[in-house]
């Protein structure tokens, strides 16, 4: 791999140049080495350990920074590879080192090393597999680990050596004097490495205790120092001797070791390393600079005795003696006792008098050999929280690099120093007026303060230089502006001195973005405007924008965007914005008001988060917003924020300036003219709606000189021509139904032709999305993909066949694709819909096609080697899928021919973009382009309104007006070009275009050709007769039917549904069909589909009465037949036939919403019918459930365990219940006290549901007034059943064949007549609110506070709804009830009597009961006996006299 090879050659570079100590250069992490040390990261006065107390936490955190230093963490794999023994090795990149220092390693290493390994090798092992399907084994071996620009740099930020960069004049002093050594060794110290750690930039800064996490450093430390101030002071020249800097160089060691006890500590070990290096190099400086002062004394002894000076002379000679004294004459006219080293003693390393160093051999540094610099490394495409800090030696452009570094970071003259300082003071007065926070400055002087800062007046001192091809400015490399670009620099200039804000609205490709370079450029090198400039930007093109910046001129442009956000955006701050100024003491610190950038790049969404805080505050001298058309929402939070800024020279860039409305326009004109169009009422009444040709000639008169506009055709003759076909293309059979289905909401019709899961699509909402997806193809509909995938099962060939044949679009593209493959042409595809793009992607993987793919999704390095990989044409890519907002910026694809718009964007221009992707500067083959567009569709309807607003755009700015800045100098730079046709509008064609669109030239000047033959349509290139732009745009209309449409089908049919339909059954008619045989019913099985299918049908017909959308009384009709049958049937269960009895009441009320049943819905004695057989008899003790009960059974089993848990048991009256009875008293239970035994406080097992107590089983309950048992039946045929079985068994009469109770006498016998009346007083009613409580009727005629509703019918409300104190006010839904519970007694809370027991928030124990007396209700035992005092009672007296019954 090149990555691989690049990086080991790097190291080879480094073993052969540095010797021992440059053997490995592994990065530093940005966060420990950074000029202003991150919080909580290492530095000099790190503390390892402080106290006993302290010893536990500081030892992890020590250990946590051994690993990210010596020890780094894994933070990604980043390839693998099988050794020739099998071994697996994985390529991986350490936590805050740079790509550089990867290595591989095996999977026993990851695992051993980082807890989270094996999650790591996993996650990369699935996304590697998946990769290995997409690519070619011999493209996966030229694949890159990673993106290679990772190694590339693209700034340097800050070094270990900053004084010679800012003041080299100053610097240059020191050279030849007794301190250049000193400097020297200071240098060794801070580019000290030793295999992958740096050890200089720890102690490079002074000691933050908040931000670095030491706050009690200067309690400890009270002379503080580092190597950064040290270096600064040799060169200011602080120290008056030798003696004075290895003292303060001393600090720096005995602080780390005061202050870091413990010696196994990260800090300190680094410290201790670094404290030999300065051993070693004392003693080397010593031996020299002892020699130096022992021939500087000889020499100057000899100028002053001659006698001396005879005897050297006689030991080395006269010419070797001359020659030193040459050598050494600077130092001989200065101070000869600042060489004197003194006596070599070690002092201000250690306090200990008897101190003697003990050195180790790995320590190897040379004071004598050259060494390299250590620089803070921003790579490219990466964060500035992951530079590092990095040799540079062998890197490319790093001499270029390290220029523009030097150029940026060296101080400014004193006259631009106090220029930049007055605009900051300026700016902020400025400021301070705007925001009304002095308002004593007159709007005269507030006048003259923004002349002097915008240089408002220049066009009053001179004229507007103007430049022509022979007078232009050479660019970097030679680059030359072509003269359209030239043309438009002359036009800004124009406009800069006539204070004209002005809109570039150049076509994309003709280079905007240059051209705006450009004229910054001017202002620095011509106007003495040094800046700062603001350039806003999307992000897409961020990069683009800092590239040209680059590549074209030497100002130092700062992108102020960062992948990490606000923190990465502060590390910009910190190391971009302000340049460093350098105290007397040798303190570093920025300069707040001196603004090291001079254009400054940000995004929208950047500026509009830090426009208050950050971005404000800044003097800038010009502003350029791109992509302008974003500004076209006058209430959008950018547009505001960009008008509160003081800066009032705007340039603002779009190829758009129109889109959909007048008014867009207003918003630009306004914001970059206030004056001039002030109000959007004086616009409108002053240029109407645009409507007419009158009002768009007054318009261009008016905007001439604010508005430049050129296009690829004005200025590029070498483009070839550019065809677009617009191919209506005929929806299919399948296409045509659901389109009409979906649109009608008509699901009854989808039910005879497709699933019922396909026919859910007639119920889906947002509804225009589902069109489009149904014009471009029926499987976008995941219903009828899920359908599709299911009938397919699995046959490749059977789904590739449905994807085609099902879809117009598709048809007609795999025929395209058949042929220009033949031919050798490069296609793209664009699609608003990825899954649309996922679709072609399955055509293009099963046909065995290459293919690359861009979706929003695709990371940037996967996206430029998809792009490579397509323009190379070795790699055989022959189709591109992308889509339209995802692959219509930014991209060159000028390898393909043919450009296919398989779905049109709502806004016209980002067709166009899309379309500029082929069709640009640089292409040399004719770029055709295909639309598909279904016929007589919503997206029909669509593209002709996206075109119609395009028409306003082409209206304004196709009629030449703006082509020509029209300067109206002598020097022209374009000469006009004869051959161009610059014919006009007449004012028929304006209109028809402000009414229509280009689409309506086409259709009265163009011709439409109707064709089934692809290759008739794709052959023959019909040119419209009239060309949009100067006849190098040419659009042609045809139309394409496949085979799989029926063009006698017309889905605007009023009679559609009877044509696709008429040989088809619906779903009714084959459950009718069912039913007619007895052997498709016999079985619960088929009994049970065919309820589900029928609750599906009725559930249709109920829905289609409801919306009143596809209707049907043949089906109603139907249906209702097969209710009857199953009602009627013999064959089918009693429950079946009464919920079809009850489904047949549904269908008369339409108001209602019908709830359509599952599978587990259908339950016969609660068990499902798919559990249980006809023959098999049913089990006795198993409680039956009407419809509404079973529905209140589904609600209980919906409830969480809490809500369950709270509830009272009926016998101990105490929570945490484990058995809930599913009967009609809605009972719980603990299971304890069922057994007679006693609750202990806690649940046993699971909660129990499912349980059935006794008194339900047996239908009895117990009256909550009286006490007293009696019976209760959920429903009449149950109670009839009851009756029935009690009677035959009293008297003896069953007919077995008949099932029916035989009456032989005319009369009944008084026995049974009094049974039948003691049975009714015995009887329990239930309250009508289903509050669960049962009573006698008798009972509550006799009681206060029931409330009743029918007598007949026996419907009450009990008196647990109503407050016992307010007698009649019903309950209030603002104040909550509180019941008691053991009697129809309940209260408002502020009602309550004293003496009240609380049980819970809801039930408490009133004061009539005593507890030691009252034992719960469900333990009394209480014999039925009838109430007296009623008619029931009277009659059954009558009876026992022998009245009325034979005896």
């Amino acid at each position: 791999m090149d990555i691989e090879s690049a990086s080991s050659d790097y190291h080879d570079k480094k073993k052969k140049k540095g010797g021992k100590n440059t053997q490995i250069r592994i990065n530093q992490p940005m966060t420990f080495c950074v000029e202003r040390p991150r919080r909580g990261k290492p530095n000099t006065g790190f503390k390892e350990e402080s106290s006993e107390e302290e010893v536990e936490p500081q030892q992890e955190s020590s250990q946590e920074q051994e690993e990210s230093v010596f020890d780094p963490d894994i933070d990604q794999i980043l390839w693998r590879r099988e050794k020739e023994d099998g071994e697996i090795e994985f390529y991986v990149k350490y936590k805050s080192y740079s790509y550089l220092w990867c290595e591989w390693k095996s999977e026993q290493q990851i695992i051993s090393k980082d807890k989270n390994g094996k999650q790591k090798i996993n996650r990369f092992t699935r996304q590697f597999e998946k990769k290995i399907k997409e690519y070619d084994p011999d493209e996966l071996l030229e694949m890159n680990y990673f993106d290679p620009s990772y190694l590339e740099i693209d700034r340097l930020i800050s070094s270990t050596e900053l004084f010679p960069i800012i003041h080299p004049k100053k610097a240059n002093e020191i050279k030849g004097k007794w301190n250049e050594y000193l400097s020297i060794i200071i240098s060794k110290l801070l580019n000290y490495s030793e295999g992958r750690v740096k050890f200089g930039v720890y102690f490079m800064q002074p000691v933050n205790p908040e931000t670095d996490g030491c706050p009690d450093y200067r309690k400890i430390i009270t002379q503080p120092m580092d190597l950064g101030t040290i270096y600064n002071r040799l060169y200011l020249e602080y120290y008056r001797n030798s003696q004075q800097f290895w003292y303060e160089l001393g600090l720096v060691f005995k602080n780390c070791r005061k202050y870091n006890s413990n010696p196994e500590g990260e800090i300190r070990k680094l410290g201790d390393a670094l404290g030999e290096c300065a051993l070693i190099l004392y003693y080397q400086w010593y031996e020299y600079t002892n020699q130096k002062y022992q021939l500087l004394l000889k020499l100057k002894k000899c100028e002053e005795d001659e006698e001396y000076k005879q005897q050297i002379i006689s030991e080395i000679g006269k010419e070797k003696l001359e020659e030193e004294i040459n050598q050494e004459k600077i130092q001989l006219l200065g101070d000869i006792e600042l060489w004197n080293p003194g006596q070599q003693n070690y002092q201000w390393f250690e306090d200990d008098t008897n101190f003697q160093p003990k050195l180790t051999i790995e320590r190897q540094v040379d004071l004598f050999q050259n060494h390299e610099q250590l620089y803070l490394v921003k790579w490219k495409n990466l964060s500035y929280l992951q530079a590092t800090w990095e040799f540079i030696t062998g890197f490319p452009n790093s001499q270029a690099k390290l220029f523009e570094f030097r150029t940026f970071t060296r101080s400014l003259d004193k006259d631009s120093r106090q220029l930049q300082i007055q605009n900051c003071r300026r700016h902020k007065q400025v400021l301070d007026y705007d925001q009304k926070k002095k308002n004593r400055i007159s709007q005269q002087e507030i006048l003259d303060l923004k002349t002097q800062l915008y240089q408002l007046d220049i066009g009053k001192n001179k004229k507007p230089y103007q430049y022509t091809p022979r007078t232009q400015t050479i660019y970097k490399d030679r680059k030359l502006l072509r003269d359209y670009q030239l043309e438009s620099l002359n036009w800004m200039i124009d406009a800069y001195y006539n204070n004209r804000n002005v809109l570039l609205a150049d076509e994309m490709g003709l280079g905007k973005t240059i051209q705006s370079i450009a004229f910054l450029n001017h202002l620095v090198s011509m106007e003495s405007c040094r800046g700062p400039f603001l350039i806003i930007a999307p992000l897409s093109t961020l990069q683009h924008w800092k590239r040209s910046c680059e590549d074209w001129t030497s100002l130092n442009a700062v992108l102020y965007y960062d992948q990490q956000g606000q923190p990465g955006r502060q590390a910009i701050r910190d190391y971009e914005w302000f340049y460093t100024d350098i105290s007397l003491k040798g303190n570093t610190l920025p300069s707040q008001e001196l603004y090291k950038f001079q254009i400054l790049i940000t995004s929208f969404e950047v500026f509009n988060q830090d426009h208050s805080t950050y971005i404000q505050q800044i003097p800038f001298q010009f502003i350029i917003v791109d992509e302008a058309h974003r500004l076209k929402n006058q209430n959008a939070k950018i547009l505001a924020s960009l008008k509160r800024l003081v800066c009032s020279r705007i340039m603002i860039l779009t190829g758009t300036p129109v889109q959909n409305n007048p008014e867009e326009l207003w918003s630009l004109l306004n914001f970059i003219e206030p004056y001039q169009f002030p109000s959007l009422n004086q616009f409108k009444s002053q240029f109407g709606d645009l409507n007419t040709a009158e009002q768009i000639e007054k318009l261009n008169k008016t905007l001439k000189p604010y508005i430049l506009r050129r296009q690829k055709e004005d200025v590029e003759q070498s483009i070839p021509p550019l065809q677009e076909n617009i191919i209506d293309v005929e929806l299919t059979n399948v296409q045509k139904t659901l389109y009409r289905a979906l649109y009608e909401r008509n699901k009854s019709a989808l039910i005879q032709g497709f699933s019922q899961q396909t026919a859910q699509i007639a119920s889906l909402n947002n509804l225009d999305m589902h069109l489009r997806k149904l014009c471009n193809h029926p499987l976008l509909l995941k219903e009828m993909h899920s359908d599709i995938l299911e009938k397919s099962k699995g046959n490749e060939g059977e789904y590739q066949k449905i994807l085609i044949e099902y879809s117009g679009k598709m048809v007609l593209l795999d025929k395209m694709l058949k042929k220009f493959l033949k031919e050798d042409k490069k296609m793209l595809i664009f699609s608003q819909f990825t899954n649309m793009l996922a679709l072609l992607e399955e055509y293009l993987q099963f046909n065995q096609i290459k293919y690359e793919k861009i979706t929003g999704d695709i990371k940037q390095i996967d996206r430029q080697n998809a792009i490579d990989r397509f323009n190379d044409q070795k790699k055989g890519r022959q189709v591109f899928l992308l889509s339209t907002k995802a692959g219509g910026q930014g991209i060159n694809l000028t390898a393909a021919e043919i450009v296919v718009i398989f779905d049109s964007d709502w806004n016209p221009q980002n067709d166009i973009q899309a379309t500029a992707r082929a069709h640009r500067i640089g292409q040399d083959k004719q770029v055709t382009v295909y639309r598909f567009i279904t016929k007589n569709t919503y997206e029909a309807k669509m593209f002709e309104r996206a075109f119609a607003k395009l028409g306003l755009d082409q209206a304004i700015f196709m009629n030449g007006e703006f082509k020509s800045a029209n300067l109206n100098q002598a020097n022209s730079v374009v000469n006009p070009n004869p051959d161009q046709n610059n014919r006009k509008l007449s004012k028929k064609e304006l209109e028809i275009l402000l009414k229509q669109g280009s689409l309506g030239l086409l259709e009265h000047f163009g011709q439409e050709s109707i064709d089934q033959n692809i290759d008739d349509i794709l052959n023959n290139t019909r040119v419209a007769k009239y060309s949009l732009i100067n006849g190098a745009y040419t659009i042609s209309k045809q139309t394409y039917v496949p085979d799989q449409a029926n063009q006698q089908i017309d889905i605007d049919d009023p009679n559609f549904w009877q044509k696709v339909l008429k040989n088809q059954e619906s779903k009714s008619q084959k459950i009718l069909k069912k039913l007619q045989d007895d052997l498709n019913i016999k079985t619960f099985q088929q009994q049970k589909e065919i309820m589900l299918e029928s609750s599906e049908c009725v559930n249709n017909i109920i829905q289609s009465k409801l919306s009143r959308e596809g209707y049907d009384a043949d089906e109603e009709n139907t249906i209702l037949d097969i209710l009857n049958l199953i009602e009627f049937s013999k064959f089918f269960e009693k429950d079946f036939k009464n919920l079809a009895n009850s489904w047949i009441i549904e269908l008369s009320k339409p108001s209602r919403r019908f709830k359509k049943i599952t599978e587990s819905d259908l339950m016969i004695n609660t068990a499902p019918i798919s559990q249980q057989i006809i023959e098999t008899p049913k089990p006795q003790k198993n409680f039956e459930l009407n419809w509404s009960e079973y529905e209140e059974y589904k609600k209980l089993q919906s409830k969480s365990s809490q809500d369950l848990q709270i509830r009272l048991c009926a016998i101990c009256e105490k929570q945490k219940c484990d058995m809930f009875c599913r009967g009609f008293c809605r009972r719980q239970f603990h299971k304890e006290c069922l057994e007679g035994g006693q609750y202990n406080g806690q649940t046993q097992g699971e909660i129990n549901i499912k349980y059935l107590c006794q008194d339900c089983e047996k239908y009895k309950g117990t009256c909550f007034v009286c006490l007293k048992q009696g019976t209760f039946y959920p429903n009449l045929s149950k109670k009839k059943t009851q009756q029935d079985k009690q009677f035959i068994d009293d008297d003896g009469y069953y007919d077995n064949q008949g099932e029916q109770i035989i009456v032989t006498t005319g009369k009944i016998t008084r026995a049974r007549a009094q049974q039948q009346l003691q049975q009714q007083l015995s009887e329990l009613v239930k309250c009508s609110l289903n509050c669960h409580k049962l009573y006698h009727f008798a009972c509550v005629q006799t009681s206060k506070n029931f409330k009743i509703l029918d007598g007949e019918r026996q419907k009450f409300k009990c008196a647990l709804h109503f407050c016992e104190k307010c007698k009649d006010k019903s309950n209030d839904d603002n104040q909550k009830m509180i019941q008691c519970l053991r009697c129809p007694k309940s209260y408002h809370e502020k009602c309550a009597p004293k003496g009240i027991r609380k049980v819970t928030k809801k039930f408490v124990i009133c004061p009539a009961h005593k507890e030691e007396l009252i034992q719960p209700i469900i333990k009394k035992k209480v014999k039925i006996e009838p109430t007296q005092s009623t008619q029931l009672t009277r009659k059954l007296k009558k009876i026992n006299n022998g009245s009325d019954v034979e005896q």
